[in-house]
């Protein structure tokens, strides 16, 4: 496993890590423990769905949390079904960014960094156009 998918791989893991406490939160705002931790956001149907539906947050961070934790480890497990699930979470995480500003541009850059980890992991010496002359 070269270096670049291995990152990938830690990377994934410690963002699940970060997106438990996320999954935590929307528990506990559900059970009516707390209130609502995080800054408000500049789609206003999402600061309403988080302070009135926390319950829907829960299964959403739940599954997101799932998703990168298991494509990390299986990664480091050398399945390729992590790159695949990997690859279809951070699509995920893209499409929901703008929903989520402020918080979102750290979901999308993290998202940017897998991305390029992982093409430049699966396609490291992989050319665009082959060189006149060489015959592969």
């Amino acid at each position: 496993m070269n270096k670049c998918i291995k990152a990938s791989a830690v990377i994934l893991l410690l963002y699940g890590l970060i997106e438990i406490w996320d999954t935590i939160s929307a528990l506990l705002m559900t059970l009516g423990i707390i209130s609502n931790p995080y800054p408000e956001m500049y789609f206003e149907p999402v600061n309403t769905l988080i302070t009135q539906k926390p319950e829907y947050l829960l299964v959403l961070f739940a599954c997101i949390t799932l998703l990168r934790i298991s494509s990390g480890v299986l990664i480091l497990m050398n399945r390729k079904a992590g790159l695949y699930v990997a690859f279809g979470i951070t699509t995920i995480t893209f499409a929901y960014v703008p929903f989520f500003l402020p918080l979102g541009v750290f979901d999308f850059l993290i998202g940017s960094v897998l991305t390029i980890l992982l093409a430049t992991g699966l396609n490291k010496k992989e050319t665009i156009y082959k060189k006149e002359g060489k015959n592969d």
